[in-house]
């Protein structure tokens, strides 16, 4: 409700909120824009498979040109994808650095041993992951592993950006 009644995070048309239905990329991202107040209509996304009349085309550009996002290697967004939890993570860390002066950890390898799968990590992810380990913005697994290809539900999200939004207000 919080999210909501800011603007960051909305329902559909109908009033509902469906939890437990997964996000996607351009969901999960175009909220970030909102939280941070992120979105320059003059942005240019350099994103091979968005489009300007995609709906989601100014939020990804501002967060790409804010260093929020980075995309695939193959220069696509993706933004119809569910959202796993290492991306997840990784573009709220980008965020808590880009616009609150945040640093990376310096015992990364501290921060993460606490997963039991640990090895499963990518190593474009290492560093968000031990930022948002750090300023526990994570959902935490009872079974210890941090499970990063996990896909993240709208509740999920709601979360981490609620978490997000106690640290900027």
């Amino acid at each position: 409700m919080q999210l909501a009644s800011k603007g960051i995070m909305a329902g559909t048309t109908d009033g509902m909120f469906f939890p437990d239905k997964m996000i996607t990329r351009a969901e999960f991202v175009s909220a970030l824009v909102r939280m941070f107040d992120m979105l320059d209509l003059d942005a240019e996304c350099t994103f091979d498979d968005i489009d300007r009349t995609d709906w989601y085309y100014s939020a990804a550009a501002s967060a790409q040109a804010e260093g929020v996002v980075s995309g695939y290697a193959d220069n696509t967004f993706r933004g119809e994808d569910d959202m796993p939890k290492d991306q997840m993570i990784v573009a709220s860390a980008n965020t808590l650095v880009t616009q609150m002066g945040y640093r990376i950890p310096q015992d990364i390898e501290a921060l993460l041993e606490r997963y039991l799968d640990r090895q499963e990590l990518a190593g474009w992810a290492l560093d968000g992951i031990a930022l948002s380990t750090q300023a526990n913005v994570l959902i935490y697994r009872t079974d210890s592993h941090f499970a990063p290809a996990y896909p993240m539900t709208r509740g999920d999200a709601a979360i981490i950006l609620n978490r997000i939004f106690m640290k900027v207000w």
